[in-house]
This record gives structure tokens, C-alpha cells and sequence, in this order.
């Protein structure tokens, strides 16, 4: 408890029963009805050997790599996205779900909550990053081809990469 890497800090840890669907989502819902609405990104990370690690991190990102890769691969990873002008995964989030090796990764933000797992072949987190641009890129070309304006980007690209990306399994407000 204490690490840091500069950015995100460990604020705690405890035991969960990865196991156990209920704790984990109990674990998950007390950390969304806390951070939802939180000023700064906040994680928690629920590993296989029922480690749950609390993180804060700043405005603009929490990094759940502070905690050893060997310990992430599995992992659940839940964190907030602050403002009001929040929205759905990055490509960050995406590429580093990946990267991490992470089982699910889930994002609250105000009243929403957007969940994430992928089970296709695997994927590097630089295929990962090409395969968010692309589907961000076919987003902003079908709006000006249409004239409809982007509310939400990042959603917007998420759900094309649902469309698109066999194994990706992306649920809003789950």
C-alpha cells in the first residue's frame, strides 16, 4: 500500500473471492456508487489470487500497471472516468486490456456503466491501438457522410468495434 509510480497511487488492499461472482460484484458496485461521480480516475483491480487493490489517480488517468504484470494477467480492472463531459472507453482503456492481459474491464461515469471482455484470438495492445483508430475513424467519417452529429466518441467507437471485431463482447450499463 503507499506505491506509487508518480501518477496512481495503491490506497488499499484487501482479500475478495475472485471466485465468488457475488463479492466481485459487490466490490464493483460499492466502487461505482463511490467513484461515479468522483473529480479524479480511481481503479480497482480484482486479480485471480483475490488481491482487490484500490487505486487513485489523477484527472486524466489511473495506470492499473503499477501492480506486476504477473499479478494483472486475469485480472478485473473497474475505474471511473470524471466530468461532466465523460464518456466510454479510450484508447488506452482498449489497448491496455490488452496489454494487461485483463478478463473484464468496466468504466463508470455518472449514472453509466460500460463493461468489457474479449474472447477471440489474441491480440497486442499495437493491433489493439490500430483497431481503435480505425473503428474511431469509420465514427467520424459516418457522421460527416450522414450529417449526425458525435455525442459520445469514445461510445461510439466502442460499439463499431462491437460490430466489428470478432471476440469483443461490449455492454453498456450492465
Amino acid at each position: 500500500m503507499g506505491d506509487t509510480d508518480g501518477y496512481t497511487v495503491i490506497t488499499d488492499i484487501r482479500q475478495v473471492d475472485f471466485n465468488d461472482e457475488m463479492a466481485v460484484m459487490n466490490e464493483i458496485g460499492r466502487f461505482a456508487e463511490t467513484y461515479a461521480y468522483a473529480g479524479v480516475e480511481h481503479a480497482l483491480v480484482i486479480t485471480p489470487a483475490g488481491n482487490a487493490y484500490s487505486l487513485r489517480g489523477t484527472e486524466l488517468s489511473v495506470n492499473p500497471g503499477i501492480i506486476s504484470r504477473d499479478e494483472l494477467v486475469g485480472s478485473i480492472v473497474v475505474h471511473n472516468h470524471p466530468g461532466s463531459e465523460a464518456d466510454s472507453f479510450s484508447r488506452y482503456d482498449f489497448a491496455s486490456f490488452f496489454d494487461l492481459g485483463l478478463s473484464r474491464e468496466e468504466v463508470v461515469f455518472g449514472s453509466l456503466h460500460h463493461t468489457m471482455r474479449y474472447i477471440g484470438v489474441p491480440v497486442t495492445p499495437n493491433k489493439a491501438n490500430d483497431l481503435y483508430r480505425i473503428a474511431f475513424n469509420d465514427v467520424r467519417r459516418n457522421a460527416m457522410q450522414t450529417g449526425i452529429p458525435i455525442k459520445h466518441e469514445q461510445l461510439e467507437t466502442m460499439r463499431q468495434l462491437s460490430r466489428t471485431m470478432e471476440g469483443l463482447i461490449f455492454n453498456e450499463n450492465t
